[in-house]
């Protein structure tokens, strides 16, 4: 994934370091968010937010990286078996029916 697969030596064990204490990081923060407001699915409130939709894309784009890479340090931080608060989000951003037609487009990134 990114710099870290292009590189070698002690740059790529630096760069795959800091990656992994950066999902460490985004997993523990936005996970405790996701709790600390009831297990709902969003970060705030009870409706869908950008920052709903940001951390939504953010965790599309690592499952889709870690299920290209078969990474076991991706896989664990995004997998939505793994972890139900980012399941959670996934299932409350894509029932939004708001984003009801974006999600039912042939090309819409979603994964299943």
């Amino acid at each position: 994934m990114g710099y870290a697969h292009h590189s070698d030596g002690e740059f790529k064990k630096l760069a795959v370091s800091r990656r992994n204490e950066m999902l460490e990081s985004v997993h523990r923060v936005h996970g405790k968010a996701l709790r600390d407001n009831g297990s709902n699915g969003h970060l705030f409130g009870n409706k869908t937010t950008y920052a709903d939709l940001a951390l939504y894309a953010f965790v599309q784009h690592f499952r889709a990286e870690s299920a290209k890479d078969e990474s076991a340090v991706l896989t664990a931080h995004f997998d939505l078996e793994v972890v139900p608060e980012f399941e959670k989000l996934v299932s409350a951003v894509e029932a939004d029916p708001a984003l009801k037609e974006y999600f039912g487009r042939k090309e819409s990134p979603a994964l299943a």
